[in-house]
């Protein structure tokens, strides 16, 4: 696939992923070129996979993850590397 134009492999995988990927990319909000900014083109391959990347990793709570780091106590069997 790597010779097929964008709109082929978009299409592709939104058929092999299915209808509630059709659905979340019907949600994608491309933004138009400006400048000094590279517009993000609903019809290229690059902009369709990163959307779905941004969507589909989790949302990181820094506030939480350095409670768990300043709360947490080594304990007595576990060595100082792993600790």
């Amino acid at each position: 696939m790597s010779d097929k134009p964008d709109a082929r492999k978009i299409a592709l995988l939104l058929t092999v992923a299915g209808p509630d990927a059709i659905d979340v990319y019907n949600t994608f909000h491309f933004r138009p070129a400006a400048e000094g900014v590279e517009d993000e083109d609903p019809n290229k391959f690059t902009a369709v996979i990163g959307k779905f990347d941004a969507y589909c990793t989790p949302y990181k709570n820094e506030t939480y993850d350095r409670y768990l780091f300043n709360t947490h106590f080594q304990d007595d069997s576990e060595p100082f590397e792993i600790f």
